[in-house]
Order: C-alpha cells, then sequence, then structure tokens
C-alpha cells in the first residue's frame, strides 16, 4: 500500500505526490481534495500517466516549496482529522482576510489569517469560543484602528461554506440547510451597521476546497471563477488583489448554483447590500436583511380594502400602481418602465411611513426583470428590515410602494393605502410555564455588568439577544439593535469595551453614562421582552 499527498484533481485524473517526491497519477475517487493524505495500490494508478523522480536540484526545490505552501494552505490552519469538528468556514474580507472555523453553535474554533494584513488582525486576540457576532465586531474595530477601512467608505465581503469533513455532514441535510441560512442572515443583521457597501454569501464545500487550494478566500474564488467563466482574463494572484469594492460590485447579480454531488440543499443568491444611495435626499442607512417573525395579534377584523392613491411622477417615467386582493392577498400591478442600467424593482412596505422608498424601509420583493408588472404579496414571505416586524398582519394596515432601481437613479411608483386582508384565529392562551414573564436580573463588579435572566420555556424558541439602549426605557430586537446573542447561555458580563450592533448610543457604551438594559427572547413566530433595568455602566 502507497501513501501521498493530493496536489491537484482535474476531472477524473488526481495528480499525487508520495513520500519519495515521485509524482503519481491516480483514478479520482469520490470524496478525494486537494491536499488529503491517502493510500492507493498499484491498481489505482493512471497507466497512461507514468511516474518521474524529481531529481534535478532546482526541481527539488520546486517541490519543497510546493510542500511548503501545502502545508499553510492545510496544516497551519488545521489538520484534516482537526476538520471532523468543524461545522462551517466564514471567510471576512476587508482586503485584510481571515477565515473563522466554528462549531455547530456558532463558536469559532479556530481563527487563521488568509493573508499578511489579516495575520495582524488576529495578532493579540484570542477568538477561540468566542461567538461569530463578537469576532466580527472586534475585527472591523481593529480594522479601523490598523487604518485598513473608515466608516464612511467600509466594504466587507463574507463568504460562508458547511465543512463536509464534519463527522455528521449530509446526514440532516434540512437541518444543515436551515444552519447555513440562518448564518447567513446573521451575517446579514451584523454588517447591516458595520459596513457602508457588503456582501454576504453562501457557497459549497466544492468552491471551498478550490478556495483553499488556491490560497483564496471563498468569495474571491467566486469572483475569480465568476470572470473566467464570463470571459475575462484573470491570475489567482489579480483575485487576491483586487479591491473588495470592485468583486461586490462585480458579483452583485450574480446567481450562484450548488455543483452536482454537493450536499449544500438548494441553489443560493448572493445578495448585495449597498449603503451608499445615489440620491442625496434620502437616507443612507440600509435597511437589515433579516427580521425575526412579528408576534400574531388577535385584533385584526375582516374589511374590504380601501385604497388611496396618490400619483408621484419623477423625471420622464410614470410608476403607477395599483392595487387589490385575490385569494387572501394583496396583488400589486404596474406598467413596466423602460430604460438603461435598469437593476430591480424594489417592493416596499411600511406600517407607519405614508411614503416609504427603498432604502429607507427595506424591502420585501427584489425583482431583477424590468418587464414584470405584477406581483402577489404573501402574508408568509418575510420582509426585509422594516418598521413592522417581518410579516404582513391580515386586518392591519400599510403602505405599498415600488422603487425601481437603476445605476444611475431610482425612480419612486405613488403609494396605496390599504389593509391587508384576512383575520387571525385567536392567539392560543399560554400554558402556565408559558405565562412566567422572562425576568432579568443585573450585578455590578469587576467593571462589568453581569446580565442573568430566566431561561425559555417555550417551544418555537431561536435565541436571546441582549439589547440596550440610551433613549428607549423598553429596548427590544431588532429596533433597537443587540450586543450579543446566545440560544443556550443564561448570563453575560457587559463592559464598556464591547461592541454594539445599531442602537442609538454610537456602539460603544461610555463609563459613568446610565442605559436601559433588556433581553428579547426570540421565536420562530414572535418575539417577548424581559423586563428593563436602567444601569449605569462602570
Amino acid at each position: 500500500m502507497n501513501k501521498g499527498t493530493i496536489l491537484e484533481i482535474e476531472n477524473d485524473i488526481v495528480l499525487v505526490m508520495t513520500g519519495d517526491c515521485d509524482f503519481i497519477h491516480l483514478k479520482r475517487k469520490s470524496g478525494m481534495f486537494v491536499g488529503q493524505q491517502i493510500q492507493f495500490t498499484s491498481d489505482d494508478i493512471k497507466k497512461e500517466k507514468k511516474p518521474f523522480n524529481i531529481l534535478p536540484l532546482a526541481v527539488s526545490a520546486a517541490a519543497i516549496l510546493l510542500i511548503a505552501s501545502l502545508y499553510f494552505i492545510f496544516f497551519q490552519k488545521t489538520s484534516v482529522n482537526d476538520l471532523s469538528g468543524i461545522y462551517s468556514f466564514v471567510d471576512i474580507d476587508i482586503n485584510p482576510g481571515i477565515e473563522f472555523m466554528l462549531d455547530k453553535d456558532n463558536k469559532i474554533k479556530k481563527a487563521v489569517p488568509l493573508n499578511n494584513d489579516g495575520q495582524k488582525l488576529l495578532k493579540d486576540i484570542d477568538y477561540k469560543n468566542m461567538y461569530l457576532e463578537k469576532a466580527i465586531t472586534d475585527i472591523i474595530a481593529k480594522s479601523e484602528d490598523l487604518g485598513y477601512i473608515n466608516v464612511e467608505e467600509s466594504n466587507i465581503l463574507a463568504s460562508v461554506s458547511l465543512n463536509d469533513a464534519y463527522k455528521y455532514y449530509g446526514k440532516n441535510t434540512q437541518e444543515q440547510k436551515e444552519y447555513i441560512d440562518n448564518l447567513v442572515k446573521e451575517l446579514n443583521i451584523s454588517l447591516e451597521d458595520k459596513a457602508d457597501k457588503y456582501l454576504v454569501t453562501k457557497t459549497s464545500p466544492i468552491i471551498k476546497r478550490k478556495a483553499s487550494k488556491n490560497n483564496l478566500s471563498m468569495g474571491r474564488q467566486i469572483y475569480y471563477d465568476n470572470m473566467r467563466k464570463n470571459g475575462e482574463e484573470i491570475t489567482l494572484d489579480n483575485a487576491r488583489k483586487e479591491e473588495i469594492s470592485t468583486i461586490i460590485e462585480n458579483l452583485s447579480e450574480y446567481k450562484y448554483t450548488p455543483e452536482e454531488n454537493d450536499n449544500t440543499s438548494s441553489p443560493a443568491r448572493i445578495t448585495p447590500t449597498n449603503k451608499a444611495n445615489t440620491e442625496p435626499s434620502l437616507s443612507t442607512k440600509s435597511s437589515a436583511l433579516v427580521t425575526p417573525k412579528p408576534t400574531p395579534k388577535n385584533t385584526a377584523t375582516k374589511s374590504k380594502p380601501t385604497p388611496t392613491i396618490e400619483k408621484v411622477v419623477y423625471g420622464n417615467n410614470t410608476l403607477h400602481v395599483t392595487a387589490s386582493t385575490k385569494n387572501g392577498n394583496v396583488v400589486l400591478k404596474w406598467t413596466p418602465l423602460e430604460g438603461k442600467e435598469f437593476l430591480y424593482y424594489k417592493i416596499v412596505i411600511s406600517k407607519k411611513n405614508s411614503k416609504p422608498k427603498y432604502p429607507d424601509e427595506g424591502y420585501m420583493y427584489a425583482l431583477p426583470d424590468i418587464n414584470t408588472s405584477s406581483v402577489t404579496l404573501s402574508k408568509d414571505s418575510s420582509y426585509n428590515g422594516g418598521d413592522f416586524g417581518g410579516k404582513l398582519v391580515p386586518g392591519e394596515k400599510y403602505y405599498f410602494g415600488i422603487t425601481a432601481v437603476f445605476n444611475n437613479k431610482k425612480i419612486y411608483s405613488n403609494v396605496i393605502s390599504m389593509k391587508y386582508p384576512g383575520t387571525l384565529a385567536p392567539t392560543p392562551k399560554p400554558s402556565a410555564a408559558q405565562s412566567t414573564a422572562p425576568k432579568l436580573t443585573a450585578s455590578i463588579g469587576n467593571n462589568a455588568i453581569k446580565l442573568s435572566w430566566t431561561p425559555n420555556k417555550r417551544e418555537g424558541f431561536v435565541y436571546y439577544k441582549v439589547v440596550i439602549s440610551k433613549s428607549n426605557p423598553h429596548p427590544i430586537y431588532p429596533e433597537d439593535g443587540y450586543m450579543w446573542f446566545s440560544n443556550e447561555e443564561t448570563s453575560y458580563s457587559v463592559y464598556s469595551s464591547t461592541g454594539y450592533n445599531g442602537g442609538d448610543f454610537g456602539g460603544k457604551l461610555e463609563s459613568g453614562q446610565k442605559y436601559y438594559f433588556s433581553i428579547t427572547y426570540v421565536y420562530n413566530d414572535k418575539k417577548i421582552s424581559s423586563n428593563t433595568l436602567y444601569l449605569t455602566c462602570p
């Protein structure tokens, strides 16, 4: 039995380097990947590809460099055996690049640099067992301190993949799909208030292995593949050095479909979010891409929609929308626009704003075909951002509009005000255990506020969010942002140096200042807030 290390995979042929520095071509087998150490017999060798010895000194030196490269790519990051406990990978590119290896609870098991600048970001910080959310906050803050990014022009590329070397990979594909989707959602929420322009994509373990082989992040590997697919001339070195803003722009409408034999369940779409606005009159705040499901309301009554229409004309185009109801849904119709550099129609809804626009009020759908003339708004569809909790509620009144987005302008439709059709069934009476309100307590010591709360006792629980506000006496997620989240821990120590996501106090607590503290219990279908504590930050 012979042993060797896989150096390259091309179609059905695998290039292997043996311990004697022989290069052998083998027949490819399922599960092989670059960097893997394998055993093989003479029957596995492709006969037409004869082995040859590396004799000349120069070639020997090249082999040594190749081995060193493999060592850096695979063994400095983690050994193949260690990967069995890694559930997923998250690559963060800020021009410095870092890869986080996560367990199933999104705790970091290892963080490795993807380039020299990434090494500087990891210096003096131990990310092991830190939650991904906290790690991202820290590396962005450190990137600002080191001058890699600034608040006004920050660009961040995040890419995620499951690990097919995980010991239970493929055992429960539905669970894996939900995990990776939730991970993408959390990244979108985390990056919303931290970057001027960002992009989050999920990809496959196959792309992950290609990226590792090429010493690229997964996001840069997708960019490289996309450029090559479109006939553009690009080298791996070009992909390594390209500006993040350029990559995000290139991939803004890119759709990725997992390769054959890949267990990542459904095709994933890369969703770009750009806080930069082409119109000075609009706010530059971007909508969050995910909002937990709202608490159902049982006060809605069925009523016939009575839309009121307000016509708005911009430039030479009129985007006029009409509304009707069909099969318990709202249907919007309009005459398609004409023009070059069209990107998409954004379907925008608001509970409070009578003139909702994208990106200020978020969006429900992004429709990339300029010839689209209608859309059905289902109460089961999730809303990205907004002011009404993520789901349309039957019997509740909303403002409906469309923002047509071009490369160089936005066109806003008239606004329809109407009630969403239907009624809600009464909310079931909670059990004795469920009726117990969540309770938050706190103690202060060692320059920290230690928060403790009662554990969840309801079905459909997702996670706890630690929420803080300077001005709101009843802070709740997502409206008031959050500092930290967990689906297990029922205590957390708050330090003034810890970064905050969103909120109304600038992202950092100040010693000596008073704040409102609360815990939001997030469920599949509702949110429940604990009592509020008004405390002074030590």
